[in-house]
């Protein structure tokens, strides 16, 4: 995978906040580096497309649950003659999360 001098390009597609903060804490170190940080389909796609990431992490749901959505957002952020990109799709299964983590995230 080739990635700029600075490293791979991470962009962060999520539609909740709590999760894209937590990933981009986690994310954004050397040698990487968040190039965009979206929590819809269409603001990922358009990130997609101007910041030209090298890793895409994208919720499956996305309010969506559509993987064609996902594979959107990837084509996008390759471009024309790309092939550099690595796509991490997400899940989270919320009927196992523990209470309390829930009613934190809802504040």
């Amino acid at each position: 995978m080739s990635e700029d001098a600075d490293g791979p390009r991470v962009l962060i597609v999520d539609d909740d906040p709590f999760t894209r903060t937590v990933l981009r804490g986690v994310v954004d170190v050397p040698p990487f580096t968040v190039v965009g940080v979206s929590g819809t389909f269409a603001g990922g796609l358009s990130a997609a497309r101007r910041e030209k990431p090298t890793v895409v992490l994208v919720d499956l749901d996305l309010g969506l649950g559509r993987l064609d959505h996902a594979l959107a957002l990837a084509g996008a952020a390759v471009g024309e003659g790309r092939r550099d990109l690595r796509l991490l799709v997400l899940e989270r299964d919320v009927a196992n999360e523990d209470e309390a983590v829930l009613e934190r995230r809802r504040h």
